[in-house]
């Protein structure tokens, strides 16, 4: 049908006709002799055009100045809207607030600088496990800055509310006990939601480093809660406003002073850090680190990541990390393998890991072996972060294996799932990684409750990894001491259970974990020996139901992701933690939003993080 044809059909009947250009008529003629609409002739039309202009308070443009070629049913639907509407207009006039956005103040911080000191000064540092973006004399600052301002006022700086707020909120929750925490976080989230009010000003009218430090702030805090949401909302707010202020391009740097080039250079790495850390946890798409940002920045040279002793501090190793881990995402997508061969997948894999090895070997000995007995997270969080990726790279190598194998011509407890000796070598390594991310877990000091709780996905992630290759080959040398690793992080959740920390869900999963690696080796074990008193057992679930288990498991390509399904609120990764593990979780199924082992007391929302009416 042609276009003006298509107009014809949309006319009431016996209006197609003179008015309408066609193909044979292209341009308008003078209005139909009898058209059905209430008035045609140029009288209507004047009053049509005075109306306009009188009730809306429209000018005539210069063609309607002259006599109308738009057809004359047009004009009057156009008189008769502006008539009808006509009370309502005046009342939305009457009744609009043409005033500014308004921040809220949820809670006031104390009026006495000492009192905002004593909590937040010996500890601000360590709120920061990704970096040091605000130093303890930059906190002193911004206190000081904000009690001359009057505390209640932030008009001048929405970023130091913001930052001050966060910090604040965040040193509440990092001091307070395991059974006093619950009963403080909706204080802390008051003083959060301080800062996030500011959340609009700071992503639209942003203009200097200080935002990003503000948004940063907010994101130090909603890290430690598995309202992922929000928390990847902030990031991503902050990786575009890093790169609208232009803090990815080295011209950026020129004309500032050492002082000032260092404050930025932090800044744009820990937001580069964080968005890379999003990606790793939950497959986001990073924004950050394209080629020019490769080109441009020697992170190891960078003058940001010096602290005032003049030595290297752990933001320069977390961001040379995060720029092979961006790399590997990059080169070992899925969506790229899929392309390859596999003696280039072997080829790139072989490279990240020799990336990953020079990057380990740089490190200072203080850092590497004494670092996981440390008391601050930092140096954790990145033997964590180096494992993972060690394994993310082998994993994709491992991935193999689905094209060589069917998962259900395998036989549980043969050992015969990696016959190809690149597939296997690169599952053992993968094991090894699983294995001393849980050596790390142990050195590691007890922390607030509230910061360890973001980390748990490593360790939980390692123990599903050991149970699969449990699983696999239950006959193996190592099974026993793998099982005896997943206990290991059984006795850690019991220890957080016993200082009023709720894991208890999570707590229950893993013993069943256990309790079915144990059943694996055992029935394996009473496979081999069947006259063997002491390796007849009653098994507790049936080879039936781990075969189940072990082929669910076999088809799992990122663990990390696999673990923040039950720990967080995205809803895909959910899905796929609730379906892979169905046989062991049984009946439990998350209710609303959160993973099934979500504390209450990390939702959001328990804490009155909602929108009112």
């Amino acid at each position: 049908m042609e276009c003006d044809e298509l107009v014809r059909a949309s006319l009431p009947e016996g209006e197609e006709n003179d008015n309408l250009p066609t193909s044979a008529n292209p341009t308008l003629t003078k209005p139909s002799q009898n058209p059905k609409v209430r008035s045609g002739d140029d009288q209507s039309n004047l009053e049509i055009e005075n109306l306009v202009e009188s009730d809306l308070g429209l000018r005539p443009t210069a063609s309607a100045q002259v006599k109308s070629s738009i057809p004359a049913w047009m004009n009057l639907d156009l008189a008769g809207f502006a008539h009808d509407t006509r009370a309502e207009y005046e009342w939305i006039r009457a009744h609009e607030d043409r005033s500014s956005y308004h921040s809220q103040i949820f809670a006031r911080l104390p009026t006495q600088q000492q009192h905002i000191l004593s909590l937040t000064q010996p500890i601000v540092e360590e709120l920061q496990p990704y970096g040091i973006m605000i130093t303890t004399e930059s906190w002193l600052h911004l206190v000081d800055q904000q009690c001359l301002a009057n505390i209640d006022h932030y008009v001048d700086s929405p970023s130091r509310r913001a930052v001050l707020n966060s910090l604040y909120a965040s040193a509440m929750l990092h001091r307070a006990t395991g059974d006093f925490l619950a009963e403080i976080s909706p204080t802390a989230w008051s003083y959060f939601k301080n800062a996030f009010s500011k959340f609009p000003e700071l992503i639209t009218q942003g203009r200097d480093v200080s935002a990003c430090e503000a948004l940063l702030a907010m994101v130090m805090f909603v890290q430690c809660t598995a309202d992922v949401q929000l928390t990847s909302q902030i990031t991503a707010a902050v990786t575009r406003l890093v790169q609208t202020l232009g803090l990815h391009r080295r011209k950026f740097y020129i004309s500032l002073d050492p002082t000032a080039a260092e404050r930025h250079l932090r800044t744009f790495w820990l937001a580069y850090i964080l968005d890379v850390d999003a990606m790793e946890k939950y497959n986001f798409r990073p924004s950050l680190g394209d080629e020019e940002l490769a080109a441009n920045f020697n992170c190891g040279s960078s003058p940001g990541f010096h602290t005032q002793t003049g030595s290297l501090g752990v933001l320069q190793c977390r961001a040379e990390l995060a720029v092979i881990q961006r790399r590997v995402h990059e080169r070992l997508h899925p969506n790229k393998i899929i392309h390859m061969n596999r003696d280039e997948l072997l080829a790139i894999a072989h490279s990240m890991d020799r990336q990953l090895q020079v990057w380990k070997s740089c490190l200072s000995e203080e850092i590497w072996k004494n670092g996981p007995e440390s008391d601050h997270l930092s140096l954790t969080l990145l033997h964590y972060a180096f494992h993972n990726t060690v394994s993310r790279v082998h994993m994709a190598v491992v991935g193999l294996r689905a094209t060589e194998h069917s998962s259900q011509d395998l036989t549980l407890g043969r050992g015969e799932s990696h016959p190809e000796p690149s597939i296997q070598n690169a599952w053992a390594t993968c094991v090894v990684s699983a294995r001393n991310t849980i050596k790390v877990m142990g050195n590691l000091a007890p922390q607030p409750f509230f910061h360890l709780w973001g980390t748990l996905c490593y360790p939980f992630s390692a123990v599903l990894m050991l149970l699969s290759a449990i699983l696999e080959d239950p006959g193996a040398a190592t099974a026993q001491d793998d099982a005896g690793r997943i206990e290991e992080f059984v006795t850690f959740l019991k220890g957080l259970a016993g200082d009023a920390c709720d894991v208890k869900k999570m707590l229950e999963a893993c013993i069943r974990l256990h309790d079915v690696a144990s059943c694996a080796i055992n029935s394996f074990q009473a496979g081999e020996n069947p006259h063997d008193a002491g390796a007849a057992v009653v098994p507790i679930i049936t080879v039936a139901q781990l075969e189940s288990i072990r082929a669910k498991l076999f088809c799992v390509k990122d663990w990390l992701q696999l673990a923040q399904g039950l720990l967080t609120n995205l809803p895909l990764l959910r899905a796929e933690a609730e379906e892979v593990l169905s046989d062991i979780l049984g009946n439990d199924k998350s209710q609303g939003a959160y993973g099934l082992f979500v504390p209450e007391l990390f939702k959001s929302h328990n804490q009155n993080f909602s929108f009112g009416t």
